[in-house]
């Protein structure tokens, strides 16, 4: 599977959606926001996946870019965007309203939420397109 974005884009994204929607550009920890990035394409030398399927690798993207914080300020719009861009590309759309994937992000952010609680909240929001 083709990761479908670089760290240069990703952080060019966060720009656009800090001067959009206000905050603070920069980048905390290049080093986590490249562990957020490419943790779910991780795999073993054998060729196995860490986090098959794509609502699991949706999810612990998603987690990473929200609870490890390598951005100064919109890690959870960060997070939202480019998880939505992720799963766009492998064909599907993730449907939900602006109030629940506020709340859902705060959530996370807050460690409220397992990877599996975190997967199956996207799952149950996908749909092929």
């Amino acid at each position: 599977m083709k990761i479908p974005y670089t760290l240069k884009q990703v952080i060019i994204l966060h720009d656009k959606i800090i001067e959009e929607t206000g905050g603070l550009k920069g980048v905390l920890n290049i080093g986590l926001l490249e562990e957020a990035l490419y943790k779910p394409f991780m795999g073993l030398a054998d060729g196995a996946e860490l986090y098959p399927g794509i609502a699991r690798k949706a999810a612990v993207l998603f987690e990473a870019l929200v609870t490890y914080h390598p951005f100064a300020d919109g890690n959870k719009r960060t997070a939202e965007i480019v998880t939505v861009i992720f799963l766009w590309h492998e064909g599907y759309l993730w449907n939900f309203n602006e109030d629940e994937i506020v709340e859902f992000a705060t959530d996370v952010a807050k460690n409220k939420f397992s990877i599996d609680e975190i997967e199956k909240w996207i799952e149950v929001r996908l749909k092929s397109r």
